[in-house]
């Protein structure tokens, strides 16, 4: 649960249920500002160094999936 938290696409998607919340109960969010609080965030907890940008696997290396049983 704790490596979700790091991730920028966890807080994205976080953010966007919060926006479809609240247009739910009639609060009008434009797309320009959802995109523009969505990026802001994010930001923010990678300065913050509480959330990572997705890592790029190096040549060789699997991308951090998970290794089955077959494959070790």
């Amino acid at each position: 649960m704790i490596e979700r938290l790091k991730s920028t696409s966890f807080w994205a998607g976080l953010i966007g249920a919060v926006f479809l919340i609240l247009s739910a109960f009639g609060v009008e969010i434009g797309d320009e500002v959802a995109s523009t609080v969505i990026n802001g965030v994010c930001s923010a907890l990678i300065m913050l160094g509480i959330a990572a940008p997705p890592a790029k696997a190096k040549d060789g290396e699997d991308g951090g999936k998970p290794k089955s049983e077959d494959e070790e």
